[in-house]
């Protein structure tokens, strides 16, 4: 998942090689969270994960983010660069939503919580991964982060792909199409409603802070362009 933030903590250097403004930086990096949620809803109105075993989802998403990801080394413009971090976001719905239905398929129900909150404290981890490395080489060029990233994202899909089965506590098809009148049942649960809605909030202050800490903490608090990226890793990796 470290590809997701991959651009934004390269986001200055880009923005310097390429001219972009900071409302375009901005787009490259909102624009990942539109094709993850614009490949969720394929995916989920697909049926894809009933019908293709959930470690082949989560190669062929790592593959897919990894090679638009590169997609970033061969543009060399702002048009280019917005169309490969969608490609990014769409093709990692192939791999976290996946990923933690497969994680679940190890766990009885009422070991679920402790097990998913494993995985999103890898996610955190991962997400705060290209700070540290724009921190750690942050005076030479940007391409060897981009690289890097999208080599380590590539080879953990394949490693997912030869060495992770579904557990015993495989989950029923839940039929190959979508089932409108669900939807609508989903709707009317004030609870369940007001959960998704609790969670579209917390997305939104979560990864407005993720994107931005370096920046913040570079304008703001006047850290070097080495010691924002290493500060906003600990912000991150914290979670």
């Amino acid at each position: 998942m470290s590809i997701w933030f991959s651009a934004s903590a390269v986001l200055a250097a880009i923005a310097e090689d390429w001219a972009i403004t900071p409302t375009q930086g901005s787009f490259l990096t909102s624009m990942v969270n539109v094709g993850f949620c614009l490949g969720c809803l394929a995916s989920a109105a697909s049926g894809l994960p009933d019908r293709v075993p959930c470690s082949s989802l989560i190669c062929v998403g790592s593959l897919g983010a990894a090679g638009a990801n590169m997609g970033l080394l061969a543009v060399s413009g702002f048009y280019g660069a917005l169309t490969c971090r969608f490609l990014v976001g769409v093709f990692l719905a192939l791999v976290y939503p996946p990923g933690v239905k497969l994680l679940s398929t190890w766990f009885p129900p009422q070991e679920r919580g402790f097990a998913n909150g494993v995985l999103f404290s890898a996610f955190c981890l991962g997400s705060a991964f290209p700070q540290l490395l724009s921190g750690l080489i942050s005076e030479r060029s940007w391409r060897p982060i981009v690289l890097g990233i999208s080599v380590t994202a590539a080879a953990s899909g394949v490693l997912v792909r030869k060495s992770v089965r579904v557990g015993p506590h495989a989950f029923p098809g839940a039929g190959a199409t979508l089932n409108a009148a669900r939807c609508a049942c989903i709707l009317r649960n004030p609870q369940v409603m007001l959960t998704i809605l609790a969670y579209c909030g917390h997305q939104w202050e979560l990864f407005c802070v993720w994107a931005w800490a370096a920046t913040f903490m570079r304008t703001t608090w006047q850290l070097s362009a080495a010691s924002a990226p290493l500060a906003a890793f600990t912000v991150i990796a914290m979670g």
